[in-house]
């Protein structure tokens, strides 16, 4: 169980990755009053979250145990059930995370609080009424269904407060692209080279990858607004990525 909830709470690195780099942006934002730079932001850091985190929930949900055996070893495997539950609801977190970061840019600690409350004693119920029935299944299922429960309330809290949501029609792109390469990727591995060895899966990720990024790119799925998230991940970071600004602006 702790091999299934450590790998796949690697898909909230990238949400405490951008809240570390933008909630100081949203915080200076709100201070100004500046609603729509605010509203703008908070988008656009929704949708990258969604476009990096979704492609790999794809490889997380449908090779499991090749994730879990090339980390940690054959015996690993037998944790794939638990893997993919909570891979689920670290997915959800991870996408609509944010909206429990701008309850706490509006100021409102003290519903931060409550949501943590309700959902660790969710949590608490969920295991003793779960684990006993179906083991470490029903722990994975209770600490999916308790981040899927955060991940809620914050959205509904958000709206609340500030009238954003993060759900947004340009997720669209993004899932047809992480689809439609999941489909060339896993046809291919599993058809037409028929072995999922380490050595095999390893190199062809590339392949996973690039077709994912030209996908968006055709499908016009970025705008004038992602140069402002690169720009501003280049001035906290320190790196410069000029050839990805330049390859987003002939795409726009």
């Amino acid at each position: 169980y702790n091999i299934a909830l450590i790998t796949s709470g690697l898909l909230m690195v990238f949400l405490s990755s951008f809240r570390y780099i933008f909630s100081p942006v949203m915080s200076e934002l709100y201070g100004k009053n500046n609603i729509n730079g605010f509203r703008t932001v908070y988008r656009s850091m929704c949708k990258w979250l969604f476009m990096i985190v979704f492609p790999v929930l794809l490889l997380m949900i449908f090779f499991p145990d090749n994730v879990l055996g090339i980390l940690f070893g054959k015996e690993a495997v037998k944790a794939s059930a638990p893997f993919i539950i909570l891979s689920l609801g670290f997915f959800l977190f991870s996408v609509f995370g944010l909206s429990n970061t701008v309850v706490f840019v509006v100021g409102k600690t003290k519903t931060l609080m409550l949501i943590t409350s309700v959902c660790s004693v969710t949590n608490l119920v969920l295991n003793i009424l779960l684990i006993p029935l179906i083991g470490i299944n029903g722990a994975a299922m209770a600490t999916s269904i308790s981040f899927t429960l955060i991940s809620i309330m914050g959205v509904a809290f958000c709206y609340r407060y500030t009238g954003l949501y993060p759900v947004q029609r340009v997720y669209l792109k993004p899932t047809i692209s992480g689809l439609a390469s999941l489909a060339v990727f896993y046809g291919l591995i599993k058809t037409v080279i028929a072995n999922t060895s380490w050595y095999v899966l390893i190199p062809s990720l590339p392949l996973f990858i690039l077709l994912y990024g030209f996908l968006i790119l055709a499908m016009k799925g970025l705008d004038k607004n992602d140069l402002m998230i690169l720009r501003t991940l280049e001035r906290k970071t320190g790196m410069r990525s000029e050839f990805l600004r330049r390859i987003i602006r002939r795409f726009l």
